[in-house]
Parts: structure tokens; C-alpha cells; sequence
């Protein structure tokens, strides 16, 4: 199961995903009171650690992406179910940046607030790209077998 390159990458997968769902998305600063929050996926905060707005939606979908890799990792025998829960993860990674993006300009606009990125935003596009990846590796490992069974 951790013999394969797509074990590795679907490894990664989970952790930064984790990371994601854990540290702070992005920071708000509002222009006329200079008030600090910042989004997580569980919503977005104050600097008393007070919640203004749920985002809950994005912890459920980094939740769907972590147990869609998992899945994944343990399905190592059933090569094309494998292949389309990671065509499902990577759709489910974009319907991330569209729910954040979505959520963020949603409190931008009810705060008059400036929106600054940060580094653990860019972790699920990384996640896409390791899907990719393992997809792609789980391709060959599938038709090496298509191949093998054909020499029989």
C-alpha cells in the first residue's frame, strides 16, 4: 500500500488538507476601524477570538477531501474506483476555492475591508496537483496490469 508512489502523494494530500482545515486562510483589515479577522475554515474570527461569520461549509469540504484520500489510500486493489474518487477530490478542491473566494468577498463587502491572502490558501491547489499526480500514477499501475493480462 506504501510501496507506490500514489500512496505518497495521497499521504500529502491528507496532511495538507489537515493544515488547511487548521491555520487561517486569510486576514481582513476593515478600512475605517482597522479591526484584524481572519478566516479559517470554520469561520472568520476577531482578535478577541469571536466568531462574526460561520464558514463551516469549507471544513466540510476539506473534511470530504481528507476521507476521499483515505479511501483512496485503501482501495490500492480497485485501481479505476480509485481513479474517479480522486477525479471527485479534485472537484471538490475547486468547489473549495469557489466557496472561499465566494465567502471572502461576501464579508468584504459587509465590512469595507481589505482582503490579504495567506500562505495556507494556496495548500489545496497543491493538494490538486498531488491528485493529479497520484492519478496519473495509478493510470500506469493500471495499464501495466491491462498489459500483463494480455501477455497471459
Amino acid at each position: 500500500m506504501i510501496q507506490r508512489i500514489q500512496s505518497v502523494y495521497l499521504l500529502l494530500v491528507i496532511c495538507f488538507s489537515i493544515l488547511t482545515a487548521i491555520f487561517p486562510l486569510a486576514e481582513f483589515i476593515g478600512k475605517a476601524d482597522m479591526a484584524v479577522y481572519e478566516m479559517t475554515a470554520l469561520g472568520v474570527y476577531n482578535l478577541k477570538s469571536e466568531m462574526v461569520m460561520n464558514t463551516g461549509g469549507l471544513l466540510v469540504v476539506l473534511l470530504g477531501v481528507t476521507l476521499l484520500a483515505i479511501v483512496e489510500l485503501f482501495l490500492f486493489k480497485k485501481r479505476v474506483l480509485q481513479m474517479r474518487l480522486g477525479v471527485f477530490s479534485m472537484l471538490l478542491l475547486g468547489g473549495f476555492y469557489l466557496l472561499s473566494g465566494f465567502l471572502a468577498f461576501l464579508f468584504m463587502d459587509e465590512l469595507k475591508a481589505d482582503f490579504h491572502i495567506k500562505f495556507v490558501a494556496g495548500l489545496p491547489l497543491v493538494c490538486v496537483i498531488l491528485e493529479y499526480l497520484a492519478l496519473r500514477a495509478i493510470g500506469r499501475d493500471e495499464a501495466l496490469i491491462r498489459s500483463l493480462n494480455r501477455l497471459r
